[in-house]
C-alpha cells in the first residue's frame, strides 16, 4: 500500500508476481487505507481472509475480506491500530486496548491486564507485541 504523489492512498494486490505482473486496486473505501505499520494482516491459514484498519486521516474503521480483497465489509470504527493473525487466534492492539480472540474474532477478550500499572502511563500509549 502507499501513495503516489498527487494522487489519492491506495491498497493494490499483485498477481503472478514471477511472470507478467497484475496489480489490482483493492482499497476497502475512498480515502480509507491502512496507514501504519501491521495495521493490514492476511491469515497465513487462509489467505484470502484480510483485515484491516483504515483511515482517512482522522477516524479509524475495521474492515474484512474473505475473498483476497475484492470485497470488504465495513465493521466500524475502532481504537485498533495493529493485528497479528494465525488461524483462528487473532490479536488486535491500538490506543488504549490490546485483544485477544480465539474464536477468528468472533469475540474478543481485553488482554491490556494491569500494563498500565508497569509502564506508568501519561495519556494515550500503543501496545505492542511481538510475537516469535
Amino acid at each position: 500500500f502507499g501513495t503516489i504523489a498527487g494522487a489519492s492512498p491506495t491498497l493494490h494486490r499483485v498477481s503472478d508476481p514471477d511472470g507478467s505482473d497484475s496489480w489490482t486496486d483493492i482499497t476497502p473505501a475512498t480515502d480509507f487505507v491502512p496507514r501504519l505499520p501491521y495495521a493490514l494482516v492476511s491469515d497465513i491459514v487462509d489467505s484470502d481472509s484480510i483485515e484491516c484498519f483504515a483511515s482517512d486521516g482522522s477516524a479509524t474503521r475495521f474492515y474484512r475480506s474473505t475473498d483476497a480483497g475484492d470485497s470488504w465489509s465495513n465493521e466500524g470504527t475502532t481504537d485498533y491500530r495493529y493485528a497479528k493473525r494465525a488461524g483462528d487466534i487473532f490479536i488486535a492492539g491500538g490506543d488504549d486496548v490490546l485483544d485477544l480472540s480465539v474464536d477468528n474474532a468472533t469475540t474478543v477478550e481485553n488482554r491490556k491486564g494491569n500494563l498500565d500499572a508497569v509502564l506508568n502511563p501519561i495519556g494515550t500509549h500503543y501496545y505492542g507485541i511481538i510475537i516469535i
